[in-house]
């Protein structure tokens, strides 16, 4: 039997800054043995995150766009204002791809 606690993974966080306006970031939830030192300016990776997540947030001091699930373009970006929270909760996630819109933006990611 599996116990309660089990089922409640800590996951990971990733607080990253992106410099320049316009730029797309993945954030790798299932990353294949890398961490956060093999992270590039688009890429990003998580410690202690080897597998896929079942729910995550993310959130901006700025406005972004979260434009790819599991690497899945949307048709339309979804906006997310900044200091506003964007979660998913239901499924499997392997990455999300966000998108910023204004230079010095800091984006927090909280994965489980």
């Amino acid at each position: 039997m599996v116990s309660e606690q089990e089922w409640h993974k800590v996951g990971d966080h990733r607080l990253v800054n992106i410099p320049t306006a316009g730029t797309s970031v993945t954030f790798n939830i299932a990353s294949d043995g890398l961490t956060s030192s093999s992270d590039t300016e688009t890429n990003k990776y998580f410690d202690n995150l080897s597998r896929g997540a079942i729910q995550f947030g993310v959130v901006a001091d700025k406005d972004i766009q979260v434009t790819a699930i599991n690497g899945t373009n949307f048709t339309e970006a979804i906006p997310v204002n900044g200091n506003a929270n964007y979660q998913e909760d239901k499924g499997l996630f392997n990455s999300v791809t966000v998108k910023t819109t204004a230079d010095n933006t800091t984006i927090s990611m909280r994965c489980r």
